[in-house]
């Protein structure tokens, strides 16, 4: 995921985000099915959406902690 797309990302609600990960996860089972199959070209691209799940993970939690932060204040 390039720079610009992850900030875009941090300015999501924590909804999108969710659904973010839920449809990546959905992309990752079809993409090890079609390279069990060997319909898969880019066997790279497992990897890079997991990658992707990670960072939008961080972001949620990142938001998840600024909130809890601000409410103990």
């Amino acid at each position: 995921m390039k720079k610009k797309q992850l900030s875009e990302l941090i300015t999501k609600n924590t909804q999108d985000l969710v659904s973010k990960v839920a449809e990546l996860e959905k992309v990752i089972v079809v993409e090890r099915f079609n390279l069990n199959m060997g319909k898969a070209k880019n066997v790279h691209s497992i990897k890079n959406r997991k990658r992707d799940i990670a960072q939008i993970k961080t972001i949620l939690k990142m938001k998840e902690l600024t909130q809890n932060e601000s409410n103990y204040k």
